[in-house]
C-alpha cells in the first residue's frame, strides 16, 4: 500500500518531484565524478553579484564527502537549509499520507 502512495504522490507532485530529483542526482554527479551538471545561480550569472544562496549546492558536494570544513566555508547556511527542506518534506509526505489514507486509500478514485 505504501508504495502505490508513493507513486501517487509522485504523480501528484511531478514538477517538485522532478526539481528535487535532478538536483539530488547532479550533486551525487558533481561529488563523485568530474561531471557537473548542477544549475548555476541565476542571481549571480544575470547581475554579476552573489547570493545568500551561492555556494550551497558546493557545500552540500562538500557534506557528501564529509568535508565538514570546506562546507562551512563556501556556505555556513547549509546546516540550516538541508535540515530544515528534508523536514518539510518529510511533513508534506506524512500530511498526504493522512489525506489519502482518511478519504480511503487505496480504494479512493478520482
Amino acid at each position: 500500500m505504501t508504495q502505490k502512495l508513493g507513486i501517487k504522490y509522485l504523480k501528484t507532485y511531478w514538477i517538485s518531484t522532478a526539481f528535487f530529483g535532478y538536483m539530488i542526482l547532479t550533486t551525487i554527479l558533481k561529488a563523485f565524478t568530474s561531471i557537473d551538471m548542477t544549475i548555476p545561480c541565476l542571481n549571480y550569472y544575470f547581475t554579476g553579484h552573489t547570493c545568500w544562496g551561492c555556494g550551497m549546492t558546493t557545500a552540500a558536494v562538500y557534506l557528501l564527502k564529509l568535508d565538514v570544513r570546506a562546507a562551512i566555508e563556501t556556505n555556513p547556511l547549509v546546516f540550516i537549509v538541508l535540515p530544515t527542506l528534508t523536514f518539510l518534506i518529510v511533513r508534506h509526505w506524512r500530511r498526504f499520507k493522512a489525506e489519502q489514507l482518511s478519504k480511503g486509500f487505496p480504494n479512493y478514485s478520482e
